[in-house]
């Protein structure tokens, strides 16, 4: 194995870029080439980090139409950069680009992995507006993977209904320095997160427990997103200038975080770590809030979370966190050997270990979900009526015996949906019918009335001709009409 092609739908600034970066540096020493094809790539390493960029791919077109045309051009251009780069393994990321991946990878024969980074990475479709999609990702998903690895073991237990043998290959903490910081109390903090939509959220509702700890004297920020000037107008709007300040994204925040020594860093999942190898105390700012901060009676139980956290955040929990922390600071600093199970260079090289026994295997049922698409070409799958009743005789023949609920769920609303319609137009036809069988009864009636009337005529006229024929005029006039016949 010397190729290896990274696939994801972007390579921009956060927890997944961090993973796969020391993953490609301990592939580098191993002799392993690494190419990345995306559609957005914007990224603080030389360009040569990548053995090749492949950007602008088209996983999901530019208004979030999917359509059976952008998968299938996406796929193509994935087969020509396998073949053109003598592609020997693809390792897919979220999200949509798994679809046009496995289909590539299946064309080309070369196994596929796809590692699960959070709980979004395996359910990640709206299965309302994207009703036909989520079946197709749960196709890929389920069916279309030679290997499926996690960060963390509560991933491999959410997904193992997707395969039985989910490898955890954790991410890990490398220590920036082997000198054990000695803690000084500053009153400087830190917050660093990817600022999107849900996190920046946490990040707003947290700044006031914070701002407010009499033993906090700066905070900075460091993070990049869609939700910068969200966060830039929230901490002007509430006063917060004086001791709040936004630094944007960098890419060596470990090391910052030794150089800063900060009193404590707050985030999640490679946030912590990055922490962590930077011996800076940090706490776990989840999506309910703080947590805690880690230390090593919890160290074990938070890394099986990928150091994510979903509980509320406690009154008084911030203030405390930091009492705690300044009382006995050793206790929130880690040892090398404390971080013997994050160790990259082990972890790595088992992971390629997995890699080299991961044999390309054939997938029918990809091969049927191309050929599908490829007969829609020109259809919108969210529009395309027809898509649902193949993508249901696909799972019917595929011999899927744990179907996810999500999956059951959208086809008992499809068929459901259709069945309501194909009842409203069959109640529509009954009363077409109805009308037209009163009709025709009516018709029925007059023509009977017509018939009657009509025989009543006859049966008269027959009456009077009898009449006629027995009577005194006809019967004397009989001579006469003999005579008048021999004359014709």
């Amino acid at each position: 194995m010397k190729n290896i092609l990274f696939i994801s739908d972007s390579f921009l600034h956060g927890g997944l870029e961090s993973h796969i970066a020391e993953q490609i540096r301990e592939y580098k020493k191993n002799g392993i080439n690494t190419f990345i094809a995306c559609d957005n790539f914007e990224m603080g390493y030389n360009e040569n980090f990548f053995q090749k960029v492949f950007s602008d791919i088209g996983f999901i077109s530019k208004d979030y139409v999917l359509s059976a045309r952008t998968i299938l051009d996406a796929s193509e251009k994935i087969i020509n950069i396998c073949k053109k780069n003598n592609i020997d393994f693809i390792e897919c990321q979220p999200f949509w680009n798994i679809i046009p991946a496995v289909i590539a990878a299946e064309e080309c024969k070369i196994p596929v992995s796809y590692t699960l980074h959070g709980t979004a990475s395996g359910d990640f479709v709206d299965h309302v507006a994207f009703r036909e999609a989520s079946i197709i990702v749960y196709l890929c998903l389920r069916f279309g993977f030679d290997r499926m690895f996690a960060v963390s073991e509560r991933l491999a237990n959410i997904y193992a209904y997707l395969s039985k043998d989910i490898l955890v290959t954790r991410n890990n903490i490398t220590e920036v320095s082997d000198k054990r910081r000695k803690f000084e109390k500053k009153g400087n903090f830190v917050i660093a997160s990817r600022m999107d939509v849900p996190k920046s959220d946490v990040v707003m509702k947290f700044l006031p427990y914070l701002y407010k700890n009499k033993n906090v004297k700066r905070i900075d920020i460091y993070g990049d997103g869609d939700c910068f000037e969200l966060l830039s107008e929230y901490i002007k709007e509430h006063g917060y200038e004086n001791k709040v300040f936004l630094k944007g994204w960098v890419n060596n925040l470990p090391v910052i975080l030794a150089q800063e020594r900060y009193d404590c860093a707050f985030g999640v999942g490679r946030i912590v770590m990055d922490a962590i190898s930077a011996h800076t105390p940090v706490g776990i700012l989840g999506y309910g809030g703080f947590t805690e901060i880690i230390d090593k009676n919890n160290i074990e139980s938070y890394a099986k979370t990928n150091f994510i956290s979903w509980d509320a955040q406690k009154e008084g929990a911030v203030e405390r966190a930091i009492r705690e922390l300044y009382a006995n600071p050793t206790r929130f600093i880690f040892s090398k050997k404390d971080l013997a199970m994050f160790n990259a260079e082990k972890n790595w090289k088992k992971h390629i270990d997995q890699l080299s026994e991961c044999k390309y295997r054939k997938k029918s049922i990809i091969e049927e979900m191309r050929k599908l698409l490829k007969a829609n070409m020109d259809e919108n799958i969210l529009g395309e009526e027809n898509m649902m009743d193949s993508l249901y005789s696909l799972l019917l023949n595929s011999g899927d015996s744990c179907v996810h609920i999500n999956s059951l769920k959208v086809f008992c609303e499809y068929f459901s949906e259709r069945n309501k319609k194909m009842l409203a137009e069959l109640e529509v036809k009954n009363e077409v019918l109805g009308q037209k069988n009163q009709e025709l009864e009516k018709k029925k009636k007059n023509d009977a009335l017509l018939i009657k009337a009509i025989t009543n005529d006859n049966e008269i006229l027959k009456r009077q001709v009898r009449d006629f024929e027995n009577s005194t005029s006809w019967k004397i006039t009989k001579p006469i009409r003999k005579i008048k016949d021999c004359f014709k």
